[in-house]
């Protein structure tokens, strides 16, 4: 966090230094602290769709006059300067040792997964993706009520000639999820189903209903249903224990990398290390 905040104070105090003796033509001088100098332009290009905000506007300026004034205190102080001067060395490093660590793990990688790797992996991590809300492989359909086939829809779905029911969609209709072979968790089926209307709870799996309010009709086929604190299944899981494989697989290999370089530079004489 430490580190994080000194680079931002780096890049304010370049950005600011950057204002200084820059003669703009056409442009306004809006403020100026010593030698450095803030234009129209730079309010603009800062604020955008809020420079015409008097007040925020005012609050910027202030702001701006306020670090100048910093900036000038702190370029008069040279221990200041060298503080600042070993900041962006180690911010400038930070970031090329990161940069060839990305390439090194995109050329080197082995992004495949067999299905042994993920069974093993999902056998000893289950007990740790206990559910904190229920599942549901589901089909879900929303329409407005004034569908043009409002009658047949619901007495399609009622006699679960489902064949029919889905014929009698054509565009009207608002949300559809028909992925039965993926698992939704209950804030997905929830966020287009109003609270009232139906809950977690009221929900069983391999069960149909029907629910309607006065702007839509609510039609849910579930197919199956995993209760909130049981064990996630695989299917559900696959993606975060894939994400887990991969980057257990880079951990491993950025270390193997490390190890490698140290001890070419060993054999090679480049390490020194006094008594």
């Amino acid at each position: 966090m430490q580190l994080r905040f000194s680079i931002f104070f780096i890049l304010l105090l370049l950005g600011l230094t950057q204002c200084k003796n820059q003669q703009k033509p056409d442009d306004t001088l809006v403020a100026k602290v010593y030698e450095s100098a803030l234009y129209e332009s730079d309010i603009e290009s800062a604020l955008e769709e809020e420079a015409g905000n008097e007040v925020i506007r005012a609050q910027y300026v202030d702001s701006w006059i306020r670090k100048s004034l910093f900036l000038e205190k702190a370029a008069l102080s040279k221990s200041d300067q060298q503080e600042i001067g070993d900041l962006i060395d180690q911010y400038r490093s930070s970031l090329v040792i990161q940069k060839h660590k990305e390439r090194f793990v995109d050329r080197n990688l082995n992004k495949t997964i067999s299905e042994a790797e993920l069974n093993d992996a999902y056998a000893s991590l289950k007990n740790n993706y206990k559910l904190r809300n229920s599942i549901f492989k589901i089909e879900l359909v929303v329409t407005p009520a004034e569908h043009a086939d409002m009658l047949d829809l619901i007495n399609y779905f009622k006699k679960k000639d489902i064949d029919e029911w889905r014929n009698s969609f054509a565009s009207q209709v608002d949300i559809h999820m028909q992925d039965t072979s993926r698992w939704y968790s209950w804030e997905e089926v929830n966020q287009y189903i109003p609270h009232d209307l139906i809950s977690e709870e009221d929900i069983d799996g391999d069960e149909d209903y029907f629910r309607e309010n006065d702007t839509n009709l609510f039609f849910i086929r579930v197919y199956e249903k995993i209760d909130k604190n049981e064990i996630a299944p695989l299917s559900y899981m696959k993606d975060k224990l894939e994400r887990a494989i991969l980057e257990n697989r880079k951990q491993l290999l950025l270390s193997e990398y490390s190890s490698e370089l140290y001890t070419k530079a060993l054999q090679q004489k480049k390490i020194k290390i006094a008594d």
